[in-house]
């Protein structure tokens, strides 16, 4: 979990605590901003739910009424308020609940969205997705020619819907680069790997201009080639890096070997990325790891192993607490137009992410008997997949 806490307490420990100070007895400056209703306008202008929004309700629970009073700056009565609030009732769990707190208003808001962002409390929130486009570039089928893509409408709409709105967005995939930048993601910088040319399904990142995504220190392009056994798809790999140049983390994105009977084969790529998390690790840079992709974790009914692949992968991957596997709340990621369906794409975490956010937008979780439609005509307008879309906040 992202250390809030663990930043506010070492910034409470080196303030040295004056005795307090009374507030005057007259209406304070957060009386009279409210007016009528003022109190639920725009919740001080903090977004629920946002990194920030929890930065300030993990302030007001666990500072003392001094801190509150005298180093954020509260009117003594609403410091008071607070700490009686979160004492009666458990922790104020909401904005909303923060706002119907006596004398906490405008001015209140805005003293504690300085203070958290003064103290570097408000984590960084990242928005990231993988998908896997099947057969980009020849209309959703191996047999298709490159210029025979007729998908580019329905893909473009499904992808303002459910992923507009992401910082960064793996792809699988892709045969035709060219059309796919131009016609699905024209305002994204988009990198992949050279050197694999004709029905080639290539891995490919793209990221909006808020972050860049550089090449890791010890290699000089992205692919991860060690992925690439006898011939399969090699993996991307990089450093994601924020507008202040500062790097976020480190991301590995992947397409494993398809089909219910290639498990040996995974489990073989998941050594070689078992590999890369221990050559991550080594660095000692304090990054975070984010592993994502079409991993074609299979179940154990179609597999013939005792356990499904998500068990056989994360024995290997989550060894030594590296990384964790993102719980996605739904049974499938991937459905085919006859209804079949698996959960294939997935993401691991090093721990010390926070995820605030999972979807997998799209039909591929309704019911079959009843949404056969809607799924047939998503597998032939977009994908056999759905994305997995997570919100994430970095330490």
């Amino acid at each position: 979990m992202l250390k809030i806490a663990s930043k506010l307490a070492a910034a409470l420990v080196l303030l040295v605590l004056p005795a307090g100070c009374d507030a005057p007895a007259a209406a304070t400056e957060d009386d009279a901003a409210l007016g009528a209703g003022g109190k639920a306008d725009g919740i001080g202008g903090v977004q629920e739910g946002s990194a920030e929004a929890r930065a300030i309700l993990t302030l007001v629970n666990e500072a003392s009424h001094d801190v509150l009073d005298d180093d954020v700056g509260l009117d003594r009565r609403a410091a008071s308020a607070i700490v009686a609030t979160r004492g009666d009732d458990g922790p104020i769990a909401t904005l909303a609940e923060l706002d119907a707190v006596a004398f906490v208003g405008a001015s209140a808001f805005a003293k504690l969205r300085q203070y958290v962002a003064d103290h570097d409390l408000v984590a960084r929130e990242l928005r990231i997705a993988t998908f896997n486009i099947r057969w980009y570039g020849l209309g959703g089928d191996l047999f298709g020619t490159i210029g025979s893509e007729t998908r580019n409408d329905s893909i473009r709409a499904f992808m303002r819907g459910h992923l507009a709105a992401h910082d960064v967005v793996v792809f699988q995939e892709i045969v035709d680069l060219e059309l796919f930048e131009a016609e699905i993601m024209p305002d994204h910088t988009c990198v992949t790997y050279d050197g694999f040319t004709g029905k080639h399904q290539h891995v490919m990142l793209c990221h909006t201009d808020d972050v860049s995504f550089v090449p890791e220190d010890d290699d000089s392009d992205f692919a991860l080639e060690t992925l690439n056994l006898g011939g399969l798809r090699p993996g991307l790999h990089g450093k994601l890096v924020g507008e202040d140049g500062d790097p976020l983390a480190h991301i590995v994105a992947v397409h494993l070997k398809a089909k219910e009977d290639s498990t040996d084969k995974r489990l073989t790529q998941a050594q070689v990325l078992s590999a890369r998390l221990d050559v991550l690790a080594a660095k000692d840079d304090g990054l975070p790891v984010i592993l994502i992709g079409d991993f074609n974790t299979h179940r154990a009914d179609v597999t013939g192993r005792a356990e499904g692949d998500e068990v056989l992968l994360a024995e290997i991957l989550e060894d030594d607490d590296r990384v964790r596997r993102v719980e996605q709340g739904v049974v499938h990621t991937y459905r085919e137009r006859d209804g079949v369906g698996f959960r294939l794409d997935q993401a691991w975490l090093s721990p010390d992410i926070t995820v605030t956010d999972v979807a997998v937008p799209g039909p591929c979780n309704l019911d079959f008997a009843a949404d056969e439609d809607a799924i047939v005509e998503y597998y032939e307008g977009v994908s056999d997949h759905c994305p997995l879309s997570l919100r994430l906040e970095l330490p």
